[in-house]
């Protein structure tokens, strides 16, 4: 359609219209199919919205050279009801409709509150949808919620929204302004006189010094208890009433712990009954990407969530599922072509069954199937305009190809603005992989879990030191290891507190570690008061408020530091290891040449049980004192001696030393070759550099391709200035295994 505005073009050539809102008009008469639906709370019954309504809406768009065409209820009212998707609702009003260009959707619902100084208040929700009949992917929405109140008890639903008509029919006609002008992410630049799209907002950016307190929405806080529906606090599966009003109501707790983001758990429409015995209050199971829970809240509350944490200058990050639907998601049955059909994962190794085929058994997205793209990248934008989130936390990376984590990064940040934070969830230990996911993808950052689970191993298992420093010396894969997210834990995995066996100092001591090691910090909402729980739902319980804060002293001291010495924060990081008495050196480096320096030592401390790992932190100005290990990381040769006790290999196997990078990353082809001495030994020489630490065992690989590992735990290599040979002897039973290469 052409456009032509209020203003004439010659204005808007010349200088800015000076009104209030622009209004847009289409160039000529343009038919509106339209569907006034009023839903009733039940599963059915759907009839029409309110007469008052209708006609108001008619006006606002007439104005607009929109002529409204009401289809009567008897046209939709069967389908709608077994419809209840949005965008399910669309598709079906198209089709009846051919002639049609454009359609218009409004879906209203009435809940009765309470009743309040002798009348009665209810609650009305109302969305409103436009569409191109040929691109539904294109369409624009709005949300809203008002309250009204009315002077009988006899009066009903269709009552309450006339009453609100009005202000729905303001709404409507912004919509309309917005799909006239095809950019609803935008607003009209009034000032420049140019008539240029430009954003109203841009999200702040999200680094190195910054740290994120996850909720787990339905586990945190019930702040309005007239949305919970069923719940029950005493079954761990069932939903127990937290929403996004108990975020709202204890934003001042977050930023006395000195968090800088929240990151929200799924608040998208989701499943509520449980499958198999296991429940669906974590989110992750969305029924309908387009809509908020309603026992969460509205879109108009999250948006309220949204500007009240960035008035306090901190930063909201939502969960996005881009992976599957919930079990019960009406989205297959209405839409097969849009998802795998191959059954759930049985080989966790084969790279096509992890994005092909089901998690779980939970339906799952193709996303190669370009519907489905612009659907998932439309309903992400929007959810952009509606809130203004910082980021997306996304999940289940592994399961989704490369390709289109690429293309929709990239897609999100050309919308949003780079400085849009693109977080990924990837479970996977190594190094490498985690890089070249973060690259290959195009993410922002992603979770840090090499470090995680070195971290638990160390302060939580008794694992030496060195296992730390073996994941540290590994950063130059990443292109930027100082945006990667730490972490101790997560809904997914064991509460740090019973990863370490219960045992409080070693969990603060681990606590201390994952917010000082680099990067940015993530902790899980419950982790200040070291809540336990080992797994799925204990690791999930309530936040118990009144239970004391264990370690939200580490939490603001640290935050404390961290804006005190920001540059510190900002800079790079490296290990060094200069003696066994000395511990592992984690050393920070700002662009002024501050050091910020960190030594992890095994000690032992009264009421403890075994070694536990401590930590301590020193500010310097650079004095020399750790400059040698900074600059003076040049690779050096080092000569491996194996001694032959042991080594089961014959005269045409090869013996390797095989471990982290630069060691082979694991892969026996790309290990250090080792060859046998007159004396019986084996030897090998590999260049490293000064302060790497490497974590490696030895391998035969035989002329088959099979290779007998050690069974032992890992072994350790810190190559110190003075340090030019190592002996290390064949350990433990066989394990054979195919090679990786």
């Amino acid at each position: 359609m052409v456009l032509k505005r209020s203003c004439a073009l010659f204005a808007l050539l010349a200088t800015a219209c000076i009104t209030s809102r622009p209004v847009a008009r289409a160039s000529s008469p343009t038919t509106v199919a339209a569907a006034f639906v009023l839903d009733s709370e039940a599963t059915t019954g759907v009839t029409q919205a309110p007469a008052q309504l209708i006609e108001r809406v008619r006006a606002i768009l007439d104005a607009r050279n929109l002529v409204v065409q009401p289809r009567p209820a008897a046209d939709w009212a069967t389908s709608f009801a077994a419809a209840r998707i949005t965008r399910r609702r669309l598709e079906l009003l198209a089709r009846a409709n051919p002639g049609a260009q454009a359609l218009l959707l409004i879906e209203t619902r009435a809940t009765y509150d309470t009743l309040l100084n002798g009348r009665y208040r209810w609650t009305v929700s109302a969305r409103a949808t436009m569409a191109r009949p040929g691109d539904l992917n294109d369409a624009v929405s709005v949300d809203v919620d008002l309250p009204a109140v009315l002077d009988y008890d006899f009066q009903a639903a269709p009552d309450a929204i006339g009453l609100v008509s009005r202000q729905i029919a303001d709404r409507v006609g912004h919509l309309a302004d917005q799909f006239l002008g095809g950019a609803p992410q935008s607003v009209r630049d009034s000032g420049s006189g140019s008539g240029k799209l430009v954003r109203s907002w841009s999200p702040a950016g999200i680094g190195p010094g910054d740290s994120i307190y996850f909720v787990l929405v339905d586990r945190f806080f019930d702040g309005d208890k007239a949305n919970d529906g069923a719940i029950d606090r005493h079954d761990p599966q069932a939903f127990h009433g937290g929403d996004l009003q108990g975020v709202l109501d204890k934003l001042d707790y977050i930023q006395k712990l000195g968090f800088t983001t929240v990151w929200l758990s799924p608040v998208f429409q989701m499943q509520t009954t449980k499958f198999m015995g296991h429940g669906a209050y974590h989110g992750y199971w969305v029924d309908d990407f387009a809509r908020v829970e309603p026992r969460f809240g509205t879109a108009a509350l999250l948006r309220k969530l949204s500007d009240a944490l960035h008035a306090r200058h901190m930063k909201l990050l939502l969960d996005i599922v881009l992976n599957h639907v919930g079990y019960d998601s009406p989205l297959p049955k209405e839409h097969p072509d849009w998802f795998h059909h191959n059954g759930s994962i049985t080989n966790w190794s084969d790279p096509r069954q992890l994005t092909d085929f089901d998690v779980d058994g939970l339906p799952d997205w193709d996303q190669s199937n370009p519907a489905v793209y612009r659907y998932l990248l439309k309903t992400s934008e929007r959810w952009i305009d509606l809130v203004h989130p910082d980021g997306f936390r996304l999940d289940a990376v592994k399961h989704i190809p490369l390709s289109f984590w690429a293309r929709y990064n990239d897609a999100i940040r050309g919308y949003a603005g780079p400085n849009f934070f693109l977080l990924g969830e990837d479970l996977d230990g190594d190094p490498p992989q985690v890089a070249h996911v973060m690259r290959a993808g195009h993410f922002s950052a992603m979770f840090d879990f090499p470090l995680y689970f070195a971290t638990i191993d160390v302060f939580c298992k008794g694992a030496p030191p060195e296992r730390i420093g073996s994941i540290l010396s590994q950063d130059d894969v990443y292109d930027q290891p100082q945006g990667l997210v730490s972490l101790v834990d997560n809904h997914d995995l064991p509460r740090l507190v019973s990863a370490c066996g219960g045992d409080l100092a070693k969990a603060r001591n681990a606590l201390f570690f994952a917010t000082e090691a680099r990067g940015i910090t993530s902790i899980t909402y419950g982790t200040e008061k070291l809540q336990p729980g080992r797994s799925d739902p204990a690791n999930r319980a309530d936040l118990d408020f009144s239970a004391p804060r264990r370690d939200d002293h580490i939490l603001t001291d640290t935050a404390r530091f961290r804006e005190q010495h920001a540059d510190l924060y900002r800079g790079d990081a490296r290990v060094a290891v200069s003696s066994p008495q000395d511990g592992l050196v984690l050393i920070r480096r700002s662009s002024g040449g501050h050091l910020l320096t960190l030594t992890l030592t095994a000690g032992s401390q009264p009421g403890t049980a075994g070694a536990v790992m401590t930590m301590t932190r020193r500010r310097t100005q650079s004095d020399g004192a750790f400059v040698p290990r900074w600059t003076g990381a040049r690779a050096r040769d080092v000569r491996l001696a194996v001694r032959a006790t042991g080594v089961p290999a014959g005269p045409k196997d090869k013996v390797v030393v095989v471990g982290s990078v630069p060691l082979g990353d694991w892969r026996p082809a790309k290990g250090v070759p080792l060859s046998m001495t007159p004396g019986g030994a084996y030897t090998g020489t590999v260049a490293l550099s000064v302060h790497d630490i490497c974590a490696f065992k030895l391998a035969v690989r035989h002329a088959d391709g099979t290779v007998l590992w050690e069974s032992s735990p890992n072994r350790y290599l810190a190559v110190r200035t003075d340090e030019k040979e190592v002996d290390v002897t064949w350990n433990g039973a066989l394990i054979e295994k195919p090679a990786i290469d």
